[in-house]
């Protein structure tokens, strides 16, 4: 089995996550993919589970790793053993590399296993009163200002074309150029939400 389980995304959802059913299967587990192992050794870690990290297999899957990698882990480890599977924050397989395991594992026949977690996407779509019936991830915006402003006109064509809510994300030294750019160009009758902090203090 691969067990989709979630990280905190700030203290609250830290609290959340702490209930037996989670615990029970991260205490199980010894194989691991991740989008960052610190990340993942740190919150095993801070649990005071008594599982050795140093016993834990974790390999790495973000932009820098190889697919190939990840495949021949999951074909090797699959047939005796379960695999964790976590993104860096949040919900693995939603903007995450991670959607790729989870494909494959579909593909031969291995059974998926999603345990209950914090997405903070879905966490400030809730919170923004946007639409919900009908949204697009975006994911980063691009950098160059020319693509930003089609990508931006684009986006504000399918809101006002069939009121598609359109979610981003942002790394926070290039949030004040694109938050002036939005609203040098796109607002109007278009709600914006600015989601930060979520299940922060």
């Amino acid at each position: 089995n691969i067990y989709c389980l979630s990280l905190p995304i700030g203290p609250k959802s830290s609290d959340e996550l702490d209930s037996t059913r989670n615990k029970e299967q991260i205490t199980s587990i010894k194989f691991w993919i991740t989008e960052n192992a610190k990340t993942l050794r740190r919150y095993i870690s801070s649990l005071k589970l008594g599982v050795r990290i140093d016993e834990l297999t974790i390999i790495e899957w973000n932009k820098h790793g190889e697919q190939t990698e990840v495949y021949s882990f999951l074909k090797e480890t699959l047939r005796s053993h379960d695999i964790g599977l976590v993104s860096d924050a949040g919900m693995p397989g939603i903007a995450d590399p991670g959607a790729l395991a989870v494909a494959w594992a579909h593909v031969n026949e291995y059974r998926v296993v999603p345990v209950v977690g914090a997405s903070s996407l879905f966490l400030a779509l809730c919170a923004s009163g946007l639409n919900g019936q009908s949204f697009k991830f975006n994911g980063y915006l691009p950098v160059g200002i020319q693509d930003l402003k089609k990508k931006l006109a684009a986006m504000v064509a399918d809101v006002k074309k069939d009121n598609t809510a359109q979610l981003f994300i942002e790394t926070p030294y290039r949030n004040k150029k694109l938050f002036d750019e939005i609203l040098s160009q796109v607002l109007g009758s278009i709600s914006l939400t600015i989601a930060f902090d979520i299940h922060g203090n």
